[in-house]
């Protein structure tokens, strides 16, 4: 047999022992694993590392819900953040999204060095199994808000802007033509969403043996409270605004997912950045996209109305925004406030075995209900009693 003969078998035996610790070490299923594997082998002959040098010892598990993310540090090389794309049904959009967006960004000029925004490059891709390998950057601090300080809140404002300063010209649309799962053509839209996800949480509740949800949200007048906050939503804004339709050049780029766990900050020569992460939501938007997705985020309940409006005002004073420009911001922030309330419910309707990310999911089912009610029913509850953001 030829060397070259032998150095194939031996890949393939040292592919197939990578993949059997991957799975042993890192509990991945083994076609995760086989697809982890093939990074592997493209990285070491991009970078003239042997296979066998590599395993999961140079691998640790850093954020595990939609998607799998692994820190990926091989001896003597700088460490890369691989992110596995799930295998459901919206992986390759988001796949789309976060390769093309990021290439996308990086070649608009936006992100110079005064603008304070470090976007991690993209080292190593790979379309048939959906994973990107980034550049790691260490030391971020991670923000679940309770008190934003101010420098931080200028700079998130700062990277929005910029961001809506990308208008979808024809030439962008070519280059990057998704739309953000977020986006909607009008209020009108975000509200009917709205709606159809209560209609069927109403449903769930009517079936046979949700006798706990159901009587908490009865105690609660969680249905009745909603359904008020959704008509108010028609009553008080005006109905040119309401169903007027996002033109294809009032579009501007939307981050998608913009939220605390993905705006991370670090320190570099005294100054603090903004490095923001995780773009798999990515497309074109309403200008209004972008602030409504950080203000009315899951993530952003620990943050005070105060705060709130401080990042607000801040937003329209820089963006230099028509009287017509903020009734519409107005209408966004509002309906999306509702939305985000919705999404709320879904999980709620999860069997236990389908709940992902819960710490709950093999308890018994009573005590699992409860903690579903604590988890997503009760800060739910508490938004459509108290949130009110309104740029007037």
């Amino acid at each position: 047999m030829s060397d070259s003969g032998k150095d194939i078998i031996q890949t393939k035996n040292e592919k197939s022992g990578l993949v059997r610790s991957l799975e042993e070490n890192l509990h991945l299923h083994k076609y995760s694993a086989e697809k982890v594997a093939r990074f592997v082998l493209q990285y070491s002959e991009q970078n003239g590392t042997n296979i066998s040098k590599i395993g999961a010892k140079d691998f640790s598990r850093i954020y595990s819900f939609n998607n799998v993310v692994f820190k990926f540090s091989p001896d003597g090389q700088k460490s890369l953040a691989v992110k596995l794309f799930s295998g459901g049904e919206n992986s390759q959009s988001g796949f789309v999204a976060e390769s093309l967006g990021k290439d996308f960004l990086q070649n608009s000029g936006i992100f110079g060095a005064e603008s304070r925004i470090l976007l991690p490059k993209n080292i190593l891709e790979s379309n048939a199994d959906r994973l990107i390998a980034t550049e790691f950057i260490d030391n971020l601090d991670q923000v679940y808000p309770l008190i934003l300080e101010d420098n931080k809140s200028k700079l998130l404002v700062d990277f929005l802007i910029r961001l809506n300063e990308l208008k979808a010209i024809p030439t962008n649309l070519e280059q990057f033509a998704n739309r953000s799962r977020y986006s909607k053509d009008s209020v009108y839209e975000i509200y009917q969403e709205t709606v159809s996800r209560l209609e069927q949480f109403k449903r769930w509740l009517d079936d046979d043996g949700k006798i706990t949800t159901k009587m908490w949200c009865t105690d609660n007048n969680i249905i009745p409270l909603f359904e008020s906050r959704l008509n108010e939503l028609l009553r008080f804004i005006d109905p040119i605004v309401l169903h007027k339709r996002t033109n294809i050049t009032d579009l501007r780029f939307n981050w998608g997912d913009v939220s605390f766990p993905n705006m991370n900050f670090k320190l570099i020569d005294d100054k603090r950045i903004l490095v923001p992460i995780d773009m798999e939501y990515a497309g074109w938007d309403h200008f209004s996209g972008g602030i409504s997705s950080l203000l009315m985020h899951h993530s952003s309940e620990g943050l005070s109305d105060e705060s709130k409006r401080l990042i607000l005002a801040e937003f329209v004073k820089n963006s230099r925004l028509s009287e017509q420009e903020k009734e519409e911001l107005n209408a966004r922030l509002i309906a999306t406030d509702l939305l985000f309330i919705a999404r709320k419910l879904k999980p709620v309707t999860r069997p236990a075995h389908e709940t992902k990310g819960l710490t709950f999911m093999r308890i018994p089912y009573e005590s699992y209900t409860v903690a579903k009610i604590r988890m997503f029913l009760e800060p739910a509850l508490k938004r459509l009693m108290n949130n009110r953001i309104d740029i007037k």
